[in-house]
């Protein structure tokens, strides 16, 4: 049987999430709830749950610092958070499960269910460790996307990542060093995650990073010329928004 820790110094919350266990996954067992850092992992240790419901703000800390005292976890997590920036957008770039409070009891569902996949699997935390290695990181350069393909997880810098071409329901990520991955994803959700980063979206069917950008050539509707040698078309819609950003950049 699959055994769930919830992890949330409030009362309500922990009530909640037990009565929607109980509603969707009567036979999940919810061996225990903490309210504090020493608690949880106190309990994570001795109880060895299957997967944990973690609050990042605690009375005597954050979730963080529960994970960081497992560095080689053997458990999954699904976070939960009140609405912080900040943290959603690591959660989206570490490919992370959180949930949102108020908690919507659908949302709730579909994360658990992804969760027992995992477990079932016994699927690595790569996205873990990168979570942590983003919010520990101060440069947006340094940090790392989690990119998951049909047979493989890549771990890639955003810094490395010079562009991405839409392909229908798939995008294709282009690194630095020439490698190319596709990934069953549309180009929306790396612009959700990205634009923040470096990133700029140009056309339809195109991003690119700003760090590649070598210059705009007017011609042919306007094109990207990137350090690599590969030409990126701007489209016409956005044209004068790109022209702007790479101005600033102090591109021509």
């Amino acid at each position: 049987m699959i055994k769930i820790l919830i992890v949330d110094d409030e009362q309500a919350s922990v009530d909640t999430h037990k009565q929607l266990l109980e509603d969707f996954f009567p036979n999940i067992r919810v061996v225990g709830d903490a309210q504090n850092v020493s608690s949880a992992i106190e309990c994570i240790a001795n109880l060895q749950p299957d997967i944990v419901l973690l609050d990042i703000e605690l009375d005597d800390g954050s979730g963080f610092d529960v994970l960081k005292a497992f560095p080689h976890p053997n458990f999954k997590t699904i976070f939960i958070t009140a609405f912080d920036q900040f943290a959603v957008q690591a959660f989206r770039l570490s490919a992370v499960d959180y949930l949102l409070k108020p908690v919507n009891p659908l949302e709730f569902r579909e994360a658990i269910e992804k969760a027992l996949q995992n477990v079932v699997g016994q699927t690595k935390q790569i996205e873990l460790l990168t979570l942590l290695h983003n919010l520990s990181s101060d440069s947006k350069y340094e940090k790392k996307i989690v990119v998951k393909t049909a047979d493989d997880i890549h771990l890639i810098k955003t810094e490395s990542l010079t562009r991405i071409e839409s392909d229908g329901a798939y995008c294709h990520l282009y690194l630095h060093c020439g490698k190319r991955i596709t990934v069953s994803h549309n180009i929306k959700h790396y612009e959700e995650i990205l634009l923040e980063y470096g990133f700029i979206r140009c056309h339809q069917s195109h991003m690119v990073n700003l760090k590649y950008i070598d210059r705009f050539q007017k011609s042919d509707g306007g094109m990207l010329i990137l350090t690599t040698g590969q030409e990126v078309p701007v489209s016409s819609r956005k044209r004068e928004a790109v022209i702007a950003i790479i101005s600033k950049q102090g591109l021509q």
